[in-house]
């Protein structure tokens, strides 16, 4: 999955998943996304969300309907590096 591509009008409602949102990548991406406006950001730890178990993972996904943007931290924290008015 590629980094997230932030169009001009892209609806602030939209909701984002960021795996991870604790670590070091994940929360400055979330706190990135809330500085933008982002509000429909639902977080899960491991504790909430196993993602090795694939039945969870499926039925998380299938509940929340994220929107279909998909990322790893990494590349949307270089993304954003690469990209400070998005």
């Amino acid at each position: 999955m590629g980094a997230i591509s932030h169009q001009p009008g892209m609806d602030k409602s939209e909701k984002i998943f960021v795996a991870g949102y604790r670590g070091l990548v994940g929360s400055a991406l979330i706190r990135r996304l809330e500085r933008k406006g982002f509000s429909n950001l639902p977080k899960r730890d491991r504790a909430q969300l196993d993602f090795t178990n694939e039945s969870a993972v499926r039925k998380f996904f299938l509940g929340e309907k994220p929107a279909g943007r998909g990322f790893r931290c990494g590349e949307a924290y270089d993304w954003f590096l690469k990209n400070p008015n998005c």
